[in-house]
């Protein structure tokens, strides 16, 4: 059946390509000339409005016109608050100082002064030593007396000799000022040690035995004019010096 079909089909397609043919082989008609235009035919109704278009552009803005006359003052308002005060401002420089002032008149004399108490007498009992003021006696203090050796005969000049016992102080510290006249042990294991000669002149010190007892590299130095020179040291282990002062200068003795 279908076999029939597809053989009717081609049949048919083939009559359609034969008439296409023939179509395209007829003539093409020419066109004739344009006929008068025909009269005016009447107006006809006229039609409705049609909708609004946009709006266009703002135009430019005109010329600003003449001020017109100032208007009368208006009513004055209360009076504001005060303000808070300002801060300090930097102070200014200082002037220069004025020219001194003359003296002034002297003023009247003051009374006198009561009178002072005169010292009617000194007394020394044993080694008290008592001072009297406007006659009544007061005790003024202790005379501290060297311990004397018992006498001895002495050689050469024949007289007899006066050994004084002087106090023995042991010295580790610097510098040093004596006291008094002493036989001082210093141990100088520490740091070198100072003995102030000048110093101790002050203090009425005549007379000075000094020993090094370490053996260490560290010195003893008399600080002060010995022998016409300045200062004194004391160097190996127990080196021993004693120096006496003339009242001016300390002399090795």
């Amino acid at each position: 059946m279908l076999d029939k079909l597809r053989v009717v089909l081609a049949g048919l397609r083939t009559d359609i390509d034969g008439l296409q043919a023939e179509l395209e082989g007829l003539p093409t008609p020419e066109d004739g000339p344009p006929g008068r235009d025909g009269a005016a035919g009447p107006q006809g109704v006229p039609g409705r409005d049609g909708a609004a278009g946009a709006a266009g552009p703002a135009g430019a803005s005109g010329a600003i016109g003449p001020a017109g006359q100032p208007g009368r003052d208006g009513a004055g308002g209360l009076p504001g608050r005060d303000g808070a005060d300002g801060s300090d401002g930097a102070s200014g420089v200082h002037g220069k100082a004025g020219s001194a002032g003359r003296d002034g008149a002297v003023g009247p004399r003051g009374p006198a002064g009561a009178d002072g108490k005169s010292v009617t007498g000194v007394r020394l009992k044993s080694n008290k030593l008592f001072v009297a003021i406007d006659g009544r006696e007061e005790k003024a203090g202790e005379i501290k007396f060297p311990r004397l050796a018992p006498i001895v005969a002495g050689g050469g000049g024949g007289g007899p000799r006066v050994f004084i016992d002087i106090p023995t102080v042991h010295v580790n510290s610097t510098p040093y000022v004596p006291g008094e006249s002493a036989t001082l042990i210093v141990d100088a294991t520490a740091e070198q040690i100072v003995i102030d000669l000048d110093a101790a002149a002050g203090f009425g010190v005549t007379r000075l035995e000094i020993k090094k007892r370490d053996s260490s590299a560290n010195v003893v130095a008399l600080s002060g004019t010995v022998d016409g020179g300045t200062d004194f040291s004391l160097v190996p282990q127990h080196e021993t010096v004693t120096v006496k002062r003339d009242g001016t200068e300390w002399w090795i003795v």
